[in-house]
């Protein structure tokens, strides 16, 4: 399997995207699984080279759309306690107040504060969370 995250920035860039078309190629050759992140459907993004974009079309594309509150709430709730955390309401109602909602920025704060709270052996609380982020 290739994957490639942010594939938006090759854009533009001739040799670049030159030298992502031939991998395509060698991937789709060898039968490899290939998946790509890009920030817009690749029709909306200014690729130089006319080919690249439409090879970029070819196979499954799946769009994801931001988490409502709701669903943040979850992933933020579920993702704690899989690092071993217990966020309470209090404290996910702080995160999402007080940072950006945005998922993965959540996710790079929740890592940190579980860094925090293993190495302090403390819970992770609002004050903790001051601590840490402020």
């Amino acid at each position: 399997m290739v994957a490639v995250d942010n594939l938006q920035r090759i854009a533009g860039h001739r040799a670049w995207e030159q030298q992502f078309y031939e991998l395509i190629n060698r991937v789709k050759g060898a039968e490899l699984s290939f998946i790509f992140t890009l920030t817009r459907p690749p029709r909306d993004i200014e690729f130089g080279l006319p080919d690249l974009k439409s090879r970029l079309m070819w196979g499954l594309l799946i769009s994801l759309h931001s988490p409502d509150d709701a669903q943040l709430e979850l992933i933020l709730k579920t993702r704690a306690r899989l690092l071993g955390l217990e966020l309470s309401q209090e404290v996910v109602n702080y995160l999402l107040t007080h940072y950006s909602r945005k998922l993965s920025e959540q996710m790079r704060l929740l890592l940190r504060l579980d860094h925090a709270a293993m190495s302090q052996q403390r819970r992770l609380t609002i004050p903790l969370i001051r601590q840490v982020l402020d």
